[in-house]
């Protein structure tokens, strides 16, 4: 009896060395192995759940600038501008309660930027719309993309616009005036309309007050050879036309045809919504 006393005392002792002896060189490097692994796969999840969080942050505070923007419309009839005592026109919708005084005027994405100035929150209008901009990382642009009306993305500013209260914006218009013109000429005019979705009206007259105004035919046969003017090309700026190689404007009075190789163009554009 006492000898098993004295064997499963030994054993216990021998137990003890084994478990005192701690972790070999082999034994760490595989538990730092695994625990590497598991750091790098939580590592894109944990990245992306900030991005989503910082993005819809962003929106949120877009589109509550955006709001508090369109009251300060209907309080005021004019959209918040900078200048006097307003240094932003966050600082207007500040001081006139339509933002909280404490509002942050940087995204999230500027907490940890190297120059966080540029994640500030921007505020312009035209008139019609009104754009809130900001600098946000690629990887997040697609996000906010889905979240905001009206959203481009320019150079990694994104930029997020909303019309004036009550519908639709008004519609806008461009007239050049009278510009002199001369048969196989090229001219590009700039309207500023920040769209391509125009209806345009070309004018012709044989002085700069407009005399004899009469509407221009707005295609030329396929030589060029005839009379009258092609859109050339449109874009959110710009408008270039091109006169025939023959005349400017054929005035048709029967029974005589006049025709004139030289006069001006005025130049009409309304943007259709």
């Amino acid at each position: 009896m006492e000898f098993y006393k004295i064997k499963d005392y030994a054993m216990i002792l021998k137990f003890r060395k084994i478990s005192n002896r701690g972790f070999s060189l082999l034994e760490m490097t595989v538990v730092l192995i695994i625990a590497t692994i598991i750091a790098s796969a939580a590592i894109p999840q944990l990245t992306h759940g900030y991005l989503v969080k910082a993005a819809n942050k962003t929106a949120l505070d877009i589109s509550a600038i955006q709001e508090a923007s369109r009251a300060y419309f209907v309080a005021n009839n004019a959209w918040p501008i900078a200048g006097g005592a307003y240094a932003t026109p966050i600082a207007a919708l500040q001081a006139g309660n339509f933002l909280p005084s404490a509002w942050n005027p940087m995204n999230p994405f500027g907490l940890s930027a190297a120059v966080p100035a540029n994640y500030v929150y921007n505020v312009t209008s035209n008139g019609n719309l009104l754009t809130v901009s900001t600098t946000v990382p690629t990887e997040a642009q697609s996000i906010l993309q889905t979240m905001l009306p009206a959203t481009t993305v320019s150079g990694g500013v994104l930029s997020s616009s909303v019309p004036i209260p009550g519908g639709n914006p008004q519609p806008k218009y461009y007239d050049s005036g009278w510009f002199p013109v001369n048969h196989g000429g090229l001219y590009t005019l700039t309207h500023n309309l920040n769209s391509t979705n125009l209806m345009v009206q070309i004018w012709f007259a044989t002085d700069s007050s407009g005399s004899n105004m009469q509407g221009v035919q707005s295609q030329v046969h396929v030589n060029k050879s005839d009379y009258g003017a092609v859109i050339q090309n449109v874009t959110s700026t710009t408008i270039n036309i091109s006169t025939s190689n023959g005349f400017v404007a054929n005035d048709n009075n029967w029974p005589g045809v006049t025709q004139y190789s030289s006069g001006y163009y005025r130049v009409l554009i309304k943007v259709l919504y």
